[in-house]
């Protein structure tokens, strides 16, 4: 068995998508309900205005009457129990949403590993040959792996903020240091300490994206594929590589034309604004599937590749 190239890896990424087109569906429409979930935890309180008390005590120096310190206290009291219930919402619709993309995704995650592992080993092969989709087959997979891929997301989203937060304590550094020794010294830090922090960084979101392929063997779980993808990231660096810059380079030409098409639909129908609404939400919602479908052929060409790695590993004790 030889290995996947990058061009192969994504060959395989396409067919698997295209043979199970149904998940962009999914993943759009997944997107719109995660939106509206935290939305909708967040209407009661669009009216909410911490500013009261400032204006109270404007008034006061129009003759205005505040009342005693008890009622002023009691008015603070509710402005910061508003505050304190607004945030309690926030958390809670940011975790509802959580789940709910973590239910999609694992499903998403199920039903491209089972395409790959279907269809016979290679670069180029027939959609068909990858089609796993069933509605029962997805929720399924999807019931299976929510707690597991919501654990997985934690995890990713703990290492970049670590890593992130680095790279800003280096970036303060650098500039305390330009302003006691020069800016050629501020300089030599801030270069030399971040780009290999960007490195590092850059390097941990393409394990940690690989590694989420990992998670949908049954005797997997959040340690064993954070350790798959590291391990087939630091083999095939370039074809990772490879794989995240055509479709990195793709959804920005994507957003490139939905920029200009927008704008020059909206300049020919500025005459009739509920037509050019209606233009507008149609593009949006054509360019929600088109960046499903580009993040689709991501995490398929990724599942692709780390899964001939592991074929690779295990042949020779076969």
């Amino acid at each position: 068995m030889r290995r996947l190239s990058a061009f192969d890896a994504l060959g395989r990424g396409l067919a698997n998508v295209r043979g199970n087109l149904e998940l962009v569906a999914v993943v759009a429409g997944g997107s719109i309900l995660v939106v509206a979930v935290v939305l909708a935890t967040m209407i009661p309180w669009l009216g909410f205005d911490a500013a009261d008390i400032s204006s109270w005590l404007a008034a006061r120096g129009e003759g205005a009457e505040i009342g005693d310190l008890a009622a002023l206290a009691r008015r603070v009291f509710e402005v910061f129990s508003d505050l304190g219930a607004f945030l309690l919402a926030l958390i809670l619709g940011l975790t509802a949403g959580s789940l709910v993309v973590s239910w999609y995704l694992g499903g998403v995650l199920g039903v491209l590993v089972a395409g790959d592992a279907q269809a016979p080993g290679g670069p180029g092969r027939r959609a068909l040959l990858f089609r796993t989709w069933s509605w029962r087959f997805f929720v399924g997979e999807s019931n299976r792996l929510t707690w597991r891929v919501l654990l997985y997301y934690s995890l990713f989203l703990t290492l970049t903020s670590i890593a992130m937060l680095v790279l800003v304590l280096l970036v303060v550094a650098a500039s305390l240091v330009a302003t006691k020794s020069g800016v050629a010294a501020g300089l030599a830090l801030g270069c030399g300490g971040s780009l290999p922090l960007l490195f590092v960084f850059f390097a941990l979101v393409l394990a940690l994206s690989m590694g989420q392929g990992d998670l949908v063997r049954a005797e997997s779980g959040v340690a064993a594929a954070f350790r798959a993808g590291f391990g087939v990231v630091g083999r095939r660096l370039g074809a990772a590589i490879g794989i995240f810059a055509v479709v990195f380079l793709a959804s920005i030409a994507l957003g490139i034309f939905q920029a200009v098409l927008t704008f020059v639909l909206g300049l020919a129908l500025a005459a009739r604004p509920f037509l050019s609404m209606t233009v507008q939400v149609v593009i949006f919602l054509l360019q929600l599937l088109a960046g499903g479908w580009l993040n689709l052929v991501l995490y398929a060409a990724f599942i692709a590749l780390l899964r001939s790695e592991r074929a690779l590993e295990a042949a020779p004790a076969a």
